[in-house]
């Protein structure tokens, strides 16, 4: 694949997490690049990434619109849509302890219709496999343990929606008049944690 190469002395770092770093377009604010820290900057890992957000788009889930995958020296990155005016609903509880009843609701709301989207089976494939690899394998656990986890997994029903979502209020933001999704990872299994909801 041949990409853009990005100077990334001539944007501005707006933010950083635990995943990587968030810089601005130094012509459009309204283009962010992000930037993984090393053991995820690989071209397979963050086109996945890419892929990932625009898939969780394309299910009618609101995330950032994906733009172009780019070298930014050795490493690979992504520039993506830049919402303006979101606060995270973690900022506007601290804010506003008033809210907090309201934010609650907004979650509970949203999650339920995270749990009713059907997914791609194509793309999200369901993790079941996975599951029962990772039990199999676990050095954590003694064998009854094991075989609790091993039952539960395998009890489990077969489904196109998301049956999980890990929905962090430090990650979502908000933006007048609905909440935007800042990241979605996995599969079957959504996580709600960087990109916007």
């Amino acid at each position: 694949m041949d990409l853009k190469s990005i100077d990334i002395n001539s944007w501005t770092q707006v933010g950083e997490g635990g995943i990587g770093k968030t810089y601005v377009h130094p012509d459009n604010p309204d283009i962010l690049l992000k930037v993984n820290r090393s053991s995820m900057s690989d071209e397979c890992t963050v086109k996945r990434e890419v892929e990932t957000s625009q898939h969780v788009f394309g299910l009618g889930l609101s995330t950032p619109r994906m733009f172009d995958i780019v070298r930014v020296g050795d490493a690979y990155g992504y520039t993506f849509e830049r919402i303006k005016g979101k606060k995270s609903l973690s900022r506007i509880c601290a804010d506003d302890p008033s809210r907090i009843s309201e934010i609650a609701v907004l979650l509970a709301s949203e999650g339920r219709k995270l749990h009713a989207t059907t997914c791609d089976t194509a793309f999200f494939p369901s993790h079941r496999e996975g599951a029962l690899k990772a039990i199999g394998a676990a050095d954590f656990a003694d064998e009854a343990d094991k075989q609790k986890l091993l039952a539960f997994v395998e009890g489990l029903d077969d489904a196109e929606a998301a049956r999980f979502a890990a929905i962090d209020v430090c990650y979502i933001s908000y933006q007048d008049p609905r909440p935007e999704a800042n990241q979605m990872f996995g599969h079957v299994v959504h996580e709600l944690v960087e990109k916007y909801y």
